[in-house]
């Protein structure tokens, strides 16, 4: 089994700080393993780093940082496991909301404690239940998850093991789609996109590279 994570800048000068396209493939669409990819597709206004972490206790991991700018932070990651994770601010929603200091939160205890997408739902309330709104895209070596946090502890979960999942910078599900409170040009847009590439397979990394 393959997984393969892909970070992404696109330069497109028109949508807002913070917007980010979420794309993977499982399965058969990806070779029989997983593909992951994140675009930040906003003008960049920070120095961004990769780095190998070693943490006192858990997994070691690898992560994209933003070390400054108006949105420093944990953006993507993989662990030593395999497990790779990456995110999307939920700007549909207030800033106040989803811009906190502890946005990070779950994407840097998923790296360091879980080992596969059953760790992830298996600690689901625990965690998710207590994170400011944000959007995830995860996968380990056989399956993708895609999560939404929303308001009031609230989220929804979705699996796929065998096609593909895409995500933006707005709420999706039926049971979130109310904390939707303005939704930017860009986000939908982006979404039409990335949905119209992805339609087939298998797959490679290039191939996601050019949908970029």
């Amino acid at each position: 089994m393959r997984i393969r994570l892909i970070t992404l800048f696109s330069l497109i000068l028109s949508v807002p700080a913070g917007a980010c396209t979420l794309w993977g493939a499982a399965g058969l669409t990806a070779g029989g393993g997983t593909l992951l990819a994140k675009n930040r597709d906003w003008r960049p206004d920070h120095v961004q780093s990769i780095r190998l972490i070693h943490p006192k206790r858990g997994a070691s991991y690898v992560g994209l940082f933003a070390d400054n700018g108006s949105a420093p932070g944990l953006k993507a990651g993989v662990n030593e496991y395999g497990l790779s994770v990456v995110s999307a601010s939920a700007s549909s929603l207030a800033r106040e909301y989803w811009d906190s200091p502890d946005v990070h939160g779950p994407m840097l205890l998923i790296l360091r404690e879980d080992h596969s997408i059953a760790d992830v739902l298996a600690k689901a309330a625990q965690r998710f239940s207590h994170s400011s709104p944000l959007f995830l895209l995860i996968s380990d070596h056989q399956q993708l998850l895609e999560v939404e946090i929303g308001k009031d502890g609230r989220y929804t979960l979705q699996k796929q093991k065998e096609g593909v999942l895409a995500h933006t910078n707005h709420y999706l599900s039926d049971e979130l789609a109310g904390c939707n409170k303005k939704i930017g040009k860009s986000s939908p847009a982006r979404l039409d996109r990335i949905r119209a590439l992805l339609p087939g397979g298998p797959y490679s990394l290039s191939d996601f590279s050019v949908f970029s």
